[in-house]
Formats: structure tokens, sequence, C-alpha cells
């Protein structure tokens, strides 16, 4: 039994039976997705080829259309949309990140993604493979996510923490335990870690500049220092 849309991967028989969950009730399998076993998973429902999720975003994955709880359009690449159609499930995955960025304070990185995902996936191989029909799963995001502090200097996040243990860490490094309630942001409305990001890998008043070999080996020079991605 395949459970990599559950956000874990390999036999789920053997989750299963290291982590004592019942795989059969009423003589029938149990669904993997009523388990829990995925924090994603949790994210939201699906209605009518609609993703809605907890945090107000919904995701039409007929016409891979994103919005926002304000109606907004979110941008999607055409690949985002591709694996939509392919797989109406991702969408939860995709909102997933959307909504992980948003909660740590790097939401300016949204539109990079792509640059990210290309340099860690070029740094770190079949580790992060957003082709292998999931999108990004929980272990990929914290990928991410430590690959973005590493590259700033920051130290990684350890991969084996819950995902929302994990971002709540994040979020604290990013300023918003200095107050206690709102993080700092400076005049271009960027937090402490988006400032830090931005300025060392974006061209100044270039808006598509992003440093990509800057970028990548500022990950490779990270990796050789910390063993924590994954």
């Amino acid at each position: 039994m395949d459970f990599i849309r559950s956000g874990q991967k390999g036999s789920f028989e053997q989750y299963a039976k290291e982590n004592k969950i019942p795989l059969y009730k009423d003589g029938k399998i149990i669904n993997v997705k009523e388990i829990g076993i995925s924090e994603i998973a949790q994210n939201g429902v699906f209605r009518d080829g609609l993703f809605i999720a907890n945090s107000g975003i919904v995701v039409d994955t007929n016409k891979g259309m994103m919005k926002d709880k304000a109606g907004n359009e979110i941008k999607l690449s055409q690949q985002e949309k591709n694996m939509m159609k392919s797989n109406p499930e991702i969408a939860k995955n995709i909102v997933n990140l959307y909504d992980s960025l948003e909660k740590v304070g790097l939401s300016k990185l949204w539109n990079l993604r792509e640059n990210i995902f290309k340099s860690v996936e070029n740094t770190f191989g079949l580790q992060f493979d957003r082709k292998d029909g999931d999108f990004l799963d929980e272990r990929e995001i914290k990928i991410f996510f430590n690959a973005i502090l590493s590259s700033i200097g920051e130290k990684p996040m350890k991969p084996d923490l819950k995902l929302n243990i994990f971002l709540n860490e994040i979020e604290k490094i990013n300023g918003r335990e200095i107050t206690g309630k709102e993080r700092q942001i400076n005049s271009y409305g960027e937090t402490r870690l988006e400032s830090v990001f931005i300025n060392k890998f974006m061209q100044k008043g270039d808006a598509f500049g992003f440093k990509q070999e800057a970028f990548e080996r500022a990950l490779k020079e990270g990796s050789k220092n910390e063993k924590n991605y994954s």
C-alpha cells in the first residue's frame, strides 16, 4: 500500500506496525487519509473539484486557479497547473506551502519558489523531487525551508520536528518573539529573513533578477556544514 499522498513515503504496512495503527476495520482496509498521519492531509476539504483550505484559500483543480480568502488570484506556474490536472490531491500540498510561507513571514518568497525549487533540486537531487506525484510532501517542505535558512547563514531546523513546531521555530527567529505579537518589518514590508534573502540573492531594481548561481553556491556551502536537511 503506497501512502505517498499522506506526506510519508515507503511501506504503509510497516509504518502502521511501528506506530500500532490498525490496518483494517470491519474487514476492510482503512483509507490512509482517514488516519491523519499527515498534518498536510488535514488542511482542508475537496468539494466538486474545489479544494477549500481551512485558511480560506480556494483552489479550482479543474481550472488550475487559486484564490486567497479575499478572492484575489494567487498565481500558479504552468507546471503546478498541469500537476493538479493529473492529480487534484496536489492542491492541498500547494496550499500548504503557501500557508507555511505566510505563517513564518516569508510570503514574499512565494514568487521566487520556482527559482528556489530549481536550485534545491540541483543541489539535493532525488531528496527533493516535485515530479514524484505529490508536489512537495512534509519532508520536502522542510528541505525547502532549511535550504532558505542555510543560504542566509541561519541554522536549519531539526527535520524530525513535527511540521507545525518546525514552522513555529522559524517564525520565532524571524522576529515574532521580539514583540510576542506582530513580527517586525522594514520600510519595504519585508520581515528580517525576507530582507536578508532578497538583499543577498536579488538584483537591485530587477524584480526578476534572481541570483541563481549565488544561491546554489550558498546551498552547497551550507550543506557541507549542516546535515539536518532531511
